[in-house]
């Protein structure tokens, strides 16, 4: 009997709790601000991936470089992503920017003429 109470529980609030974020469209994440995406993840116990309300990137958060990216989001309001070039470190770092260009993933930054 107790451990069908204890299983219950975990029903209906662990369980929920995990999915009452999930999305399947950007509308399903409005919020008062409007600053969030719905974006594909990975779950931690199962590695199972569906789509999840994230909030958009903050400086240095990666970024969707080109609206194709599924894992990650927009920039906040203000910023703006930017291609990942990783040249300047070396060639074995250079190679990496492949895989970002693969994933169409950029970094927030904040624009140039509003940094000075």
């Amino acid at each position: 009997m107790h451990v069908s109470i204890a299983l219950l529980a975990l029903f209906f609030v662990v369980i929920p709790a995990q999915f009452q974020d999930e999305c399947s469209s950007d509308a399903d994440c409005a919020t008062v601000s409007g600053q969030n995406c719905c974006m594909k993840t990975r779950d931690p116990n199962d590695g199972s991936r569906y789509y999840k309300c994230m909030p958009h990137g903050m400086p240095g958060s990666v970024c969707d470089l080109d609206g194709q990216a599924e894992d990650a989001c927009p920039c906040q309001t203000g910023l703006t992503c930017t291609k990942i070039d990783l040249t300047e470190f070396g060639p074995t770092a250079a190679s990496v920017n492949v895989i970002f260009e693969k994933y169409h993933f950029g970094m927030c930054e904040v624009p140039v003429d509003e940094a000075l």
